[in-house]
């Protein structure tokens, strides 16, 4: 009796997929769990047993993966991502498949943490850069080394030596340029700056800011300091946002002067200068959008005594620099 070839074939086939299945993880419910319509079932709320259940198990995996017992550790994170997939879960799932290795594996988990809402995104982000860089995805991985710094990673200096980031500095054209915009400007968080823009007869104008919060911040208060002419000096406040080489500033400065007879022999083509000046009965909602270009560290504090007067801070604000660059106003005037 002859064999039929294809018969031995099929047979050999699926005695290699059965021994395959059972050592490791299995291809169809590794894909399970690292795809979005599974991940999407974490957006329901849950509370009770299965939620102490699923922090439970997200604990033994950490502990696990600091002892290095990787395979266990991965077994842990999939069980709790079966019972209610969470971002922290998928976060240091991705920390352990990259412990191992499984770089595209590892990329997924962590992209599936920011659909999640993973509250620290900026190391989310950095860590889907590296398994890019890995896996030697130069525009995947320079994207999302962007979205980190954007999101608040501040760390530069390890990025210039990061082993996982290696193959991108290696492979990227004037790496170094790409970098040193970020490290030009940075938060402005914990800085007076003062931004110059030529006015129409060519004279600068400038627009000073102090950026108050913590080191490294997107975002905060600001309290800028305002010398009408002939009058003593106001301030006015704000928020600012920043991303990227923006600053973004918000404010509705509710004092405001405007001149009394005629302008003085000494006004300029830009600013007219008056003897005296009256408040305006008004309101001005201010937005202000700056492109920083480059900043030029001065020595020195700004003057102590406005911090410890104005009581506006997020944090301190304890230098200053010149800050070349443009920016755009828009004004919307308010009732009273």
């Amino acid at each position: 009796m002859k064999n039929n070839p294809m018969k031995t074939i099929l047979f050999l086939f699926l005695l290699f997929t059965f021994f395959s299945c059972k050592n490791g993880d299995k291809p169809e419910k590794a894909f399970g769990v690292l795809s979005q319509q599974h991940a999407d079932k974490g957006k329901k709320k849950v509370e009770g047993q299965k939620s102490r259940q699923v922090r439970k198990l997200l604990q033994e995996g950490k502990t696990l993966n600091k002892q290095k017992k990787y395979q266990e550790a991965i077994g842990k994170f999939v069980e709790g991502l079966k019972l209610h997939p969470t971002a922290k879960l998928y976060y240091q799932y991705g920390n352990t498949l990259s412990n191992i290795k499984s770089y595209e594996k590892a990329k997924q988990a962590f992209i599936l943490s920011i659909s999640l809402d993973y509250p620290q995104k900026k190391y989310a982000y950095y860590n889907i850069a590296c398994m890019a860089s890995l896996l030697h995805q130069q525009d995947s991985s320079l994207k999302y080394l962007e979205k980190a710094i954007e999101a608040g990673y501040s760390n530069l200096g390890h990025i210039e030596k990061d082993s996982d980031l290696k193959w991108l500095r290696d492979n990227v054209l004037d790496f170094s340029s790409w970098l040193s915009k970020y490290k030009q400007l940075g938060s402005p968080a914990g800085r007076y700056y003062c931004f110059t823009q030529l006015g129409t007869g060519g004279e600068p104008a400038k627009h000073c800011k102090f950026f108050c919060g913590k080191e490294g911040s997107r975002s905060g208060k600001f309290i800028a300091r305002v010398t009408p002419f002939g009058v003593n000096t106001t301030f006015t406040s704000g928020t600012w946002q920043w991303s990227g080489n923006n600053i973004r500033v918000h404010e509705t400065r509710e004092r405001f002067f405007k001149g009394i007879g005629e302008p003085l022999p000494e006004s300029g083509p830009r600013t007219a200068v008056y003897a005296s000046y009256k408040e305006r009965d008004k309101r001005i909602d201010t937005v202000d959008e700056f492109s920083v270009t480059s900043i030029h560290a001065k020595g020195g504090d700004f003057s102590s005594g406005i911090v410890e007067d104005s009581g506006k801070f997020d944090g301190p604000c304890p230098s200053f620099a010149s800050v070349t660059g443009t920016f755009k106003r828009e004004n919307k005037i308010l009732p009273p």
